[in-house]
């Protein structure tokens, strides 16, 4: 399976998440795995959360795979409070 990288250097927050749904849409391309490297990422919000969410429904449908690596603990704690380490489960390296 082909391998394509995505780091993102800003935080996802509803201030910059509109900007990297494009970007993200366009990587995620079927018989490829997404590796998405969220290490420059500090703070992450609700609309961070669903765009992730959304990403990862987006590769499943279209027969993509999405990986999540460099999230720092902080955010995965954000995930963990809101219920959603389940639904990122195989995305999120535990």
């Amino acid at each position: 399976m082909k391998t394509s990288v995505l780091k993102v250097e800003q935080d996802l927050t509803i201030y910059h998440a509109a900007d990297l749904l494009p970007l993200l849409d366009a990587a995620i391309v079927a018989g490829t795995e997404l590796t998405l490297d969220l290490g420059g990422v500090a703070d992450i919000d609700c609309a961070g959360i669903q765009l992730l969410l959304s990403s990862q429904r987006s590769a499943s449908a279209r027969g993509a795979g999405l990986r999540i690596i460099g999230l720092q603990q902080a955010l995965r704690d954000s995930v963990a409070l809101l219920g959603l380490t389940r639904q990122l489960e195989g995305a999120v390296p535990c």
